[in-house]
């Protein structure tokens, strides 16, 4: 009895120091098919809960794979089966000194939950477009082969920046955009 007290008292102790101490990206949840890409030497290692996310990596889901990984600045982000993101930056990482966090999404899917204790805004980039939540949203944004991006806000308001303009989508609210370097297909959608 005495050692459960001890283990209890320990673990009660040492919880809101985790929880307020969180300067480390990692997987929270994954159903398989998930690696993650190093930056530095290009090793990939199997995804599980837990595993660190570092800035410059590279998470890679394959089509039956699907991950959740929670950012060191209290973001959130859900990758979809078939997606690739790759963390310019990751603000409040223990390991740099970075501002902002940064993803690109090389294809697939991701949903985005930008949280009210974050530190800063959320942004994410495609070769299409840049998206960005300054407050709490939630929000997925899927792109394509053909440089096509889908955008639909569920909670919140977030930014969508091109070189022609900033849009603002509010919650309910979706849209497209199109990669500037196709222009004759954008064209012929006019």
């Amino acid at each position: 009895m005495r050692k459960l007290t001890l283990a209890v008292v320990v673990f009660a102790v040492t919880l809101p120091l985790q929880a307020k101490d969180t300067h480390q990206s990692y997987i929270a949840y994954d159903d398989g098919g998930t690696i993650v890409r190093s930056p530095d030497d290009g090793r990939e290692i199997d995804g599980r809960v837990n595993l660190p996310v570092y800035p410059g990596d590279e998470v890679v889901t394959n089509r039956r794979g699907r991950t959740e990984i929670v950012l060191a600045d209290g973001n959130v982000i859900a990758v979809d089966r078939s997606s690739a993101v790759r963390f310019r930056s990751i603000l409040a990482s223990y390991d740099s000194e970075d501002d902002e966090t940064v993803a690109d999404l090389r294809y697939g899917k991701v949903m985005l939950f930008r949280v009210r204790d974050s530190k800063d805004h959320l942004r994410l980039d495609t070769p299409s477009a840049t998206y960005f939540a300054t407050n709490d949203a939630t929000f997925s944004v899927e792109t394509d082969a053909d440089g096509y991006d889908r955008v639909t806000v569920f909670d919140g308001t977030i930014e969508v920046r091109t070189p022609e303009r900033t849009t603002r989508l509010r919650r309910g609210e979706g849209g497209w955009c199109a990669q500037a370097s196709s222009l004759q297909s954008c064209r012929r959608k006019l």
